[in-house]
């Protein structure tokens, strides 16, 4: 019988929890070790007496207690039973938890954005190949069946050649607190938070398609905070199509939170979210078809639980990641090249100029 993946947790707050419910129900690992600077939500990890209650509505609760519990990430990466570590922290310490992971040899999954600077998220791909390390990137809208079904039916060209994508991810009335609003932890406001989950899935829906250019307006208009909240982005991609994504906090628009993506070809059009896909093909009088069995609700959990199973087997071999290191760089990239348009009012190239890159942000 094949030994389970000792799982290492580090960072236990809101994602930390959702991961480690959804890891706990993959049979072929073990949550064997957390780590956490808030010492009562360790003691609620050992005992195993935790509740979340995400967006669903539906509240999760952990299959068994945590045997090893830690304040300091190291202890925990050295623990010889960690064969693999979730990083659920702050944006900003993702480069420096995520590299000591790989270079202690064990595989890596990192909550996006992948890191705060092209250049950290590049030496995180150096280093997991050099030790033939899984790394992944927890953009999770890719595992999402209406996502995925929608990519099929681009790929079977359905609706003819892309014209262009239309793409919302927005955080409605949701006023964000805590490390949220700090750029020395964040690395940036809403645009890193809620956009990036757009920019990589049409990527996603395009085959991997990169983008090649962006001008953005990226503002602060709802909070009395120094990271934004309100983000548009016209985008281009390296075969020419053109993409405008919004992204933001706080917005009124519907219950919970609103995300679209909307895919206009030369055939047809395709809606994906909110929990649903609907197609429209041919002539002015369709008003369009849905694809009730594809259907499910946009934040249900069961995405969670898609994208650690393909981690979980690509650590034993059987799959390649679906969010590879690359994926989760690229997006970066965009991030970068995103805030530098916007501060300077121009189009900019992506990936960006590295004295653009490196500026100050906020």
């Amino acid at each position: 019988m094949e030994e389970k993946i000792g799982i290492g947790i580090v960072g236990t707050g809101g994602i930390g929890k959702i991961h480690t419910w959804a890891l706990m129900r993959n049979k072929n690992c073990h949550v064997i070790a957390a780590c956490s600077v808030n010492e009562d939500e360790l003691e609620q990890f050992k005992q195993g007496i935790w509740e979340k209650t995400p967006y669903t509505g539906e509240k999760i609760k952990p299959k068994y207690p945590v045997e090893n519990v830690y304040t300091n990430y190291k202890k925990l990466i050295q623990n010889k039973k960690v064969d693999a570590v979730f990083v659920c922290v702050p944006n900003a310490l993702h480069f420096e938890i995520s590299s000591e992971v790989l270079k202690n040899g064990k595989h890596c999954f990192v909550e996006k954005p992948m890191c705060i600077s092209t250049k950290q998220a590049k030496e995180l791909i150096d280093i997991s190949e050099k030790n033939n390390l899984t790394l992944q990137v927890g953009h999770v809208w890719r595992f999402h069946k209406d996502i995925q079904k929608a990519k099929e039916l681009i790929s079977k060209g359905l609706i003819g050649d892309i014209v262009k994508v239309k793409a919302y991810s927005i955080h409605v009335l949701w006023q964000p607190k805590g490390w949220f609003t700090k750029p020395e932890l964040s690395g940036g406001g809403s645009l890193v938070d809620m956009g990036v989950h757009a920019i990589d899935t049409v990527r996603f829906l395009l085959n991997g398609v990169n983008y090649n250019s962006v001008y953005a307006d990226i503002k602060t208009r709802y909070g009395n905070y120094n990271v934004d909240d309100t983000d548009i982005l016209f985008l281009k991609t390296q075969n020419d199509i053109p993409v405008l994504i919004e992204s933001g906090w706080s917005q009124v628009y519907a219950d919970g939170p609103e995300a679209s993506v909307q895919i206009f070809g030369t055939k047809g059009y395709i809606r994906v979210f909110p929990t649903q896909i609907k197609i429209f093909l041919g002539n002015r009088n369709n008003y369009g078809t849905f694809l009730p069995e594809e259907t499910e609700s946009h934040d249900t959990l069961m995405t969670f639980t898609r994208q650690v199973d393909n981690f979980v087997d690509s650590v034993r071999g059987k799959e390649s990641p679906l969010c590879s290191g690359k994926d989760g760089a690229h997006v970066v990239e965009v991030c970068e090249a995103a805030y530098s348009s916007s501060e300077k009012g121009e189009v900019v190239r992506i990936p960006c100029s590295q004295s653009d890159c490196e500026r100050k942000r906020y």
